[in-house]
């Protein structure tokens, strides 16, 4: 049996994109569960649930966003994927790619 594993790795404007799917945004301040939006999203970076990687080319810098390896352990993986499915189900957001 083969195992194989993708890697995604999301622009900033596209994370966003998806983060305001599930109720987050980007210059929200007072989130009842995480307070400031983009200081949480640095703790998951810092904590190595999330990697940002900033990127320069000839248009300027862009950042861009994917899963680091806490977030790739299994168990955080399997709660993550949990979450973001109740979530889903709770609002009734399509998942079709836009």
């Amino acid at each position: 049996m083969m195992l194989i594993k993708f890697r995604l790795i999301l622009a900033s404007k596209s994370f966003w994109h998806h983060l305001r799917r599930l109720g987050l945004h980007e210059n929200e301040e007072n989130h009842p569960d995480f307070a400031n939006t983009k200081l949480a999203l640095e703790a998951l970076v810092h904590k190595r649930y999330l990697q940002k990687e900033k990127v320069s080319g000839p248009e300027g810098s862009s950042v861009y966003y994917e899963l680091a390896e806490r977030a790739l352990d299994g168990t955080i993986n399997d709660r993550i994927k949990e979450y973001v499915s109740q979530i889903v189900q709770k609002d009734g957001i399509s998942l079709d790619a836009d």
